[in-house]
């Protein structure tokens, strides 16, 4: 009987993918279900993804998009937030959102 060595994890590649595309791509290679928001789904990518690094490159997102993470699973602030009803969700959340609602309270 012969066994073959495992094949190589080719890396994802992307040029200008959304990022709700760039999710879908990556989804299968992390345990966690990943919720983007409709203002970070309008961010694109380009770059390699490698497969065995996914969750370092999801944790990775707000050194790159003005997003913040909200782990489902050990976020204190899930409560209140649809998208966590599962708490094995991580959701990507645009910043964006946050400074508009927070320069709206500062110009009132």
């Amino acid at each position: 009987r012969v066994t073959l060595a495992a094949e190589p994890l080719l890396p994802l590649v992307f040029h200008g993918s959304p990022l709700t595309e760039v999710i879908e791509d990556i989804q299968p290679y992390t345990q966690r279900r990943i919720v983007v928001d409709a203002t970070a789904a309008e961010f694109q990518y380009s770059g390699i993804v490698k497969r065995e690094d996914v969750d370092a490159w999801i944790r990775d997102l707000p050194s790159i998009y003005p997003v913040t993470l909200i782990d489902c699973q050990s976020s204190r602030s899930r409560i209140g937030i649809a998208a966590c009803a599962d708490p094995t969700f991580i959701v990507i959340r645009s910043r964006a959102d946050q400074y508009k609602s927070t320069l709206r309270s500062a110009l009132r």
